[in-house]
């Protein structure tokens, strides 16, 4: 592991009182087309994210409140849009070292956070012609320096690079979106649904980066999974709440953040809705990930040093993470529907909820395991489908700070089921699972085809996927077993126990709604929710996050106690555990 920075030494931290910040931002404030003027800018910028990497926290603290309070985000901004190709690139490479490496998010107010962040969309979509004139002109071809650095590389090999170049800075811009919410003191639901609603266009411009098409030039571009994440922590709820369980928290003093929560939350999604091309482009972005061929990515992925004069040799580490990248989207995006699901779901059309089932369905398949990888392509199918997302602030990694993970997303095994079994819950509602089946697709329908809405409504397969569904919730169940007492990670086993706990929960409201129905195939899962959400409560009381724990351990007690007298009761035990479990964060909470 390398080592971490142990601060500003004595040369660093005398250029930070003599005002280095403010002297480099002057210095970048000169966009003349010259090249020693460009040459200056571009060093200053880079010297600004070079200096940031230097610091402890504490540092990166101080340098960060002077960028921003000297003008550095509007300067970067106005130099992404206005300047010559390579000084815009630049530009967008201190905002994400700001936004990422320091703490940038934590002096921006919601109407900033969010300029930032549709300046960032607009560079994303601007696209690369831009670049490739700029290299291919001969009065601008130096610039191509920063790309092959050497000098005299001619306008036609300058031109071939740039669309990649320009890609480069796409992910940087993606970044520096995610990195405004991915942080260590988290933005709270009403901040970040007030950023969306300071301009809505900002919901749009998100959209148009989700259905983004990966580029030939730069077949590893990770903009999409960026993107989708970022959404999902706009959109996705929070970990702490098990939506389709109601727990009364007014005795614990959390119902009113709650509430708000809750209700900010629903604001989100309800702006999310009224946009009117969200979920078709949603589907879009969905399918794109479907149709892409494995055995494309690969050739486009090798082209690139003869087509494009890729500088960097890349291994197959390098290959094997866009599938990464590519199950991360689908888990993104898959957080993003169950929290329609449950938090709008009489805002769902009709159309809307049988668009969606060729998602949950789709991601509710049986999952291809570790041990059975045979040929090249089964290692891109594990990674494809498998993949969930535990992420850290990229500040994190360079200062050492120990918290909770502030996005947290369960894989497409466990969410697929979630997103399935709500939307079939919503249709019961509405009495579409007993009626005739369909005898025509409805002109509002995409993304799906008549045969498919008919064989995933068709009871036999229902009752197959519930079985899957209830067998997934103890797989993930034990999962947290074997992270906890195996690998010793109580944070990620929490996190396992929470999502299995979710899934249960939402079975159960499904076997309420279809009033037992289905009972035979959801055989124990109330318990299920009970010991994973009991185990969860444990996992938070070990790691410190003791409201997360009441929240739990309080869930727990009053759902048992709701299945006393019932063919479902549980045993006295697990109440006790629990209640213990919640006086302990109770008391730890009083004495923080």
């Amino acid at each position: 592991m390398a080592s971490l920075p142990s601060g500003f030494d004595y040369f660093s931290k005398a250029a930070y009182e003599a005002g280095v910040v403010k002297a480099f931002l002057e210095i970048a404030k000169d966009t003349r087309a010259n090249e020693d003027v460009v040459y200056n800018t571009i060093t200053a910028l880079n010297g600004l994210g070079t200096f940031l990497g230097l610091g402890n926290k504490t540092d990166r603290l101080a340098l960060t409140k002077q960028f921003a309070e000297y003008g550095g985000v509007r300067l970067c901004t106005e130099v992404s849009s206005d300047a010559l190709c390579i000084p815009r690139h630049v530009a967008v490479i201190c905002l994400r070292a700001f936004a990422g490496d320091g703490y940038l998010a934590e002096f921006l107010s919601v109407e900033q956070t969010s300029d930032l962040m549709i300046a960032a969309c607009r560079y994303i979509l601007a696209g690369p012609s831009f670049f490739i004139e700029q290299m291919n002109d001969p009065e601008t071809t130096f610039q191509s320096f920063f790309g092959f650095n050497r000098h005299g590389v001619s306008p036609s090999d300058a031109a071939r690079y740039a669309p990649r170049y320009y890609a480069m800075g796409q992910e940087n811009a993606a970044r520096v979106i995610h990195a405004l919410l991915c942080r260590r003191n988290p933005p709270s639901q009403r901040f970040k649904t007030d950023v969306l609603k300071h301009d809505s266009e900002l919901v749009d411009l998100l959209m148009e980066c989700l259905s983004f098409v990966r580029p030939d030039w730069y077949p590893e571009s990770d903009v999409v999974s960026l993107t989708s994440e970022s959404l999902s922590m706009f959109l996705g709820g929070t970990v702490y709440v098990v939506n389709g369980i109601d727990v009364d928290l007014s005795s614990e003093g959390l119902a009113e953040e709650y509430k708000e929560d809750r209700e900010a939350l629903k604001e989100a999604l309800l702006l999310f809705l009224s946009r009117s091309t969200t979920i078709s482009t949603l589907i879009i972005a969905w399918l794109n990930l479907e149709q892409e061929k494995w055995q494309t990515i690969k050739r486009n992925f090798y082209a690139t040093k003869t087509k494009y004069l890729a500088q960097a040799t890349y291994e197959l580490e390098e290959f094997l993470d866009i599938f990464q990248h590519r199950g991360n989207s689908r888990a993104a995006m898959l957080r993003i529907v169950a929290a329609l699901a449950v938090i709008v779901p009489s805002e769902l059309s009709d159309d809307t909820l049988l668009s969606l089932l060729h998602i949950g369905s789709s991601a509710s398949q049986k999952l291809f395991p570790m041990n059975a990888i045979r040929q090249e392509s089964d290692q891109y199918d594990y990674l494809d489908h498998n993949f969930e997302v535990f992420r850290m602030p990229l500040s994190a990694q360079g200062t050492g700070e120990q918290f909770d993970a502030p996005n947290q997303i369960a894989p497409e095994g466990i969410l697929g089921p979630t997103v399935l079994v709500r939307l079939l819950t919503i249709l019961h509602q509405r009495g579409k699972l007993a009626a005739a089946p369909l005898k025509k697709l409805p002109v509002g329908v995409s993304g799906t085809t008549l045969p498919e809405i008919r064989s995933i409504l068709k009871e036999d397969t229902i009752r197959r996927f519930l079985l899957l569904a209830k067998a997934r919730t103890t797989e993930r169940r034990e999962a947290g077993h074997t992270r906890y007492k195996k690998d010793r990670e109580p944070d990620f086993a929490g996190f396992a126990y929470y999502s299995a706990a979710e899934l249960a929960a939402a079975l159960v409201a499904f076997d309420e709604e279809t009033e037992g129905k289905w009972n035979n195939c959801l055989k124990d899962v109330r318990m299920e929710v009970v010991m994973s959400l009991g185990n969860a409560a444990e996992m938070a009381l070990g790691v410190k996050q003791e409201k997360k724990a009441l929240y739990y351990a309080t869930t727990v007690v009053q759902f048992a106690e709701k299945l006393k007298g019932t063919e479902y009761a549980v045993g006295d035990d697990y109440l006790v555990k629990n209640r213990r479990r919640a006086e302990r964060a109770r008391a730890a909470i009083k004495q923080s």
